[in-house]
């Protein structure tokens, strides 16, 4: 059975902690390659494709903009705190730029349920 990572693809959630702040989760399906692995068959050094650039907006103003380099995790993890308020009908939008020049963006009409939580799940084909 195949575990092979699917490039490119998104899950985040916007919901309140336990304190009541709003907070953003997101896990980024991308294999952020240093350039210093060895493939195990080959022997030869597998290309370096990490993400630099990650932000996310809210109606179209930036709230989190984060520079990254080859030394984050493979499939890399995110969680922050809102400042402002986020209410149903926003449009987020996140986007990521990698060192290759792929730009990959995903969009969301924020929708809350009744426990104050919006998720995405999306899966990028260019």
């Amino acid at each position: 059975m195949s575990t092979k990572t699917v490039k490119n693809s998104l899950r985040f959630r916007i919901s309140k902690n336990k304190s009541g702040q709003l907070e953003f989760k997101s896990i980024v399906k991308h294999p952020m390659e240093n350039g210093f692995r060895r493939d195990k068959t080959s022997g030869q050094l597998v290309p370096p494709d990490f993400i630099e650039n990650f932000t996310v907006s809210i109606d179209g103003v930036e709230c989190i903009d984060l520079q990254l380099s080859a030394n984050v995790s493979k499939n890399p993890f995110f969680l922050f705190d809102f400042t402002k308020p986020v209410i149903d009908g926003q449009l987020v939008n996140v986007t990521w730029v990698d060192n290759r020049g792929a730009i990959v963006s995903y969009d969301s009409t924020i929708a809350f349920d009744n426990k104050h939580a919006h998720n995405f799940t999306g899966q990028y084909t260019p």
